[in-house]
């Protein structure tokens, strides 16, 4: 009941204000959000209507405790806490004084307590805990501290999201749902491999709820997703733009770019052209290329000019096969990218793979349009460049592993631009896109609103 009546306050409550949307003109969690985000809200979705658009609106609910314990047990430098579920905790003195409550910022939430000052053998005086909230008295401590006692206040609920000494992404598939100290129960999302042949890029439409669950865990799972039903209107399509995290400034655009062919003598990018483009990722010559890429169809009256989508995993594991001297190559020997125009000169070093430590595709970073002379490698370096290069590119360029589609007027695809390339046939005719990039720390952020995180 008391759910439903704050439910109903908060819709009302988006109404008239933005302070619940989290995509808004700026893109990004209002102060009040995150207050209630970092109290121990949870979120919940409901429609909001801009210009004749549905969209999923972010909204704050403020819940009651559903972390109780039974009991707690003082150890030599520990605190073990006993939980009604049957389960227990056990959380370090030092742990404990490190992340008091009351250390905190009252609006920032950060940090205000320096954690080298804490001692290591510091202990509490007394501990004790009511329905909700956990309370430890501590000593003096060796004048680290303002006053010669302090008082910590820990919420139950923050206590059993944030306890440690294990991994979820190593526990068993019964604890895939675990609990954000933010929001509520996060789903982890497994990336799957896929190959063109019998794979189709999941859709959804935009006239439905959106955003929603279900587009971002395909996006995590797939690198890649369809939308339909796209708005014309540019502002309305920079809102839709805007659900998958703060759109990225360069050096293209403020935020928003257009992409369609214009006079040879204006060409600052070959995706300015009618020519076609191989498989490859965007923006290798930065530091961190962006998360995401965002095409939405304007125009879309050529011949030819599909698009076409490789998924970075499949090629690494197929380049294993075929070469491993290959993959090997060019998973360990950094490679330098660089974009030149008037008054702009970007470079960065990568690998085409990074990988983790269980040899899985974290990164693909590679476009041979846009990669720099191999000055300063040694001879016969750049002598395995060149002769592992095929292998690679014929992988690329694999009629197995990529999917072409061909793009409509009012769809848009949105890649994951660092796990799955994207190319384009050459075409005649009128062919005309808007865009955007969006920073990956940005991306999962929205997905953790969502209740959707990628499993590492």
């Amino acid at each position: 009941c008391c759910f439903n009546i704050q439910l109903k306050q908060l819709v009302t409550k988006s109404q008239f204000t933005s302070h619940t949307l989290y995509t808004s003109h700026t893109s990004h969690t209002s102060h009040s959000m995150l207050m209630a985000l970092r109290k121990g809200a949870v979120v919940a979705t409901s429609l909001m209507s801009k210009n004749n658009l549905q969209l999923a609106v972010p909204l704050i609910l403020m819940r009651s405790c559903a972390s109780t314990l039974t009991s707690c047990n003082l150890l030599p430098s520990k605190l073990q806490l006993n939980w009604t579920t049957g389960s227990s905790s056990t959380f370090s003195f030092m742990w404990l004084r490190d992340h008091c409550p009351q250390s905190m910022h009252k609006t920032s939430r950060q940090r205000m307590l320096k954690t080298v000052d804490i001692p290591w053998n510091i202990k509490p005086t007394s501990v004790s805990f009511t329905s909700d909230e956990l309370v430890v008295e501590w000593e003096h401590g060796d004048g680290c501290f303002d006053h010669s006692t302090h008082r910590s206040v820990f919420s139950l609920d923050w206590l059993h999201s944030n306890q440690y000494g294990f991994h979820p992404n190593l526990e068993s598939e019964k604890n895939c749902q675990h609990v954000n100290a933010l929001l509520e129960q996060v789903e982890f999302v497994s990336p799957i491999t896929w190959k063109g042949q019998g794979f189709d890029i999941a859709k959804y439409s935009v006239k439905e709820l959106f955003p929603h669950k279900d587009v971002f865990r395909s996006l995590l799972r797939d690198g890649v997703v369809h939308l339909t039903d796209m708005p014309t209107n540019r502002d309305d399509i920079r809102h839709i733009l805007q659900q998958f995290g703060l759109l990225r400034r360069t050096f293209y655009a403020d935020d928003v770019w257009d992409l369609k062919p214009v006079d040879p003598d204006d060409v600052n990018d070959t995706a300015m052209t009618t020519i076609m483009l191989p498989p490859h990722t965007d923006c290798t010559y930065h530091q961190e290329p962006p998360g995401l890429q965002l095409f939405s169809c304007l125009q879309n009256k050529s011949t030819g000019g599909r698009s076409w989508f490789v998924d970075g995993r499949a090629i690494y594991n197929r380049l294993k096969e075929v070469s491993p001297e290959a993959a090997r190559f060019f998973r360990t020997t950094p490679l330098e990218f660089q974009c030149i125009e008037d008054n702009i000169y970007i470079k960065a070093t990568g690998t085409v793979f990074t990988v983790d430590d269980s040899d899985n595709l974290t990164m693909f970073r590679y476009n041979n349009d846009d990669r720099a002379p191999l000055a300063g490698m040694p001879s016969d370096t750049v002598d395995a460049f060149y002769y592992h290069l095929p292998a690679l590119t014929e992988v690329m360029m694999s009629d197995e592993l990529g999917k072409r589609i061909k793009i409509e007027e009012n769809e848009m695809i949105v890649v994951d631009n660092h796990r799955c390339l994207h190319a384009r046939e050459a075409f005649a005719g009128v062919r005309e896109f808007v865009g955007a990039y969006i920073d990956m720390d940005h991306f999962h952020s929205q997905c953790r609103l969502y209740g959707v995180e990628l499993k590492r």
